[in-house]
């Protein structure tokens, strides 16, 4: 074949769009913080829209601030709507767990307490030992301190003292 033949050949498959070599896949760039945080602020606004009631914006922080993504979600019309406070949630679980175990004190023996005790506020007393992330709310934060009444943490008087001065100073924000 000489170099005229080759020529003609080429410019045959050019025109006749049949490719002689296989192209190469496209390799898409990784997607960047910014455009990830872009692309999904779009699927959640979507989501709002279908979902009831209905939210006007949310709140977003990063998790390691306050070991929450969504904080707030509002309703402009409505009033604003708070998730709830994990804190509060598990200090109410441990007085229901109390009050369950308070109602089987009779049939409490030595054998069996630790298994009632299981049973009833047992899981979240240990919550609560275990709690190592900040009240996400004023609310949280004063159900905290209350709770800490309860238990007689304040065994001293600098400590009662230290306890109500920050629960006058969260009870007075507003």
């Amino acid at each position: 074949m000489d170099r005229r033949t080759v020529l003609k050949a080429g410019l045959v498959l050019a025109s006749t769009s049949h490719t002689a070599i296989a192209e190469a896949p496209a390799i898409e760039a990784p997607e960047n913080a910014h455009a990830k945080l872009k692309r999904l602020a779009w699927e959640i606004s979507d989501l709002l829209n279908g979902l009831e009631p209905s939210y006007d914006y949310v709140t977003i922080q990063p998790s390691a601030v306050g070991k929450s993504a969504v904080l707030f979600m509002f309703n402009i019309e409505q009033e604003i709507v708070q998730l709830p406070d994990p804190i509060i949630a598990a200090i109410q679980d441990f007085h229901n767990g109390c009050a369950r175990f308070n109602a089987t004190r009779d049939t409490v023996t030595h054998e069996n307490e630790e298994e009632i005790v299981q049973a009833t506020y047992g899981p979240a007393q240990d919550r609560l030992t275990d709690w190592n992330e900040p009240a996400h709310t004023r609310e949280g934060a004063i159900a905290a301190l209350e709770f800490m009444k309860e238990q007689n943490v304040f065994i001293d008087d600098t400590g009662e003292g230290m306890r109500k001065a920050v629960l006058g100073y969260l009870e007075g924000l507003v």
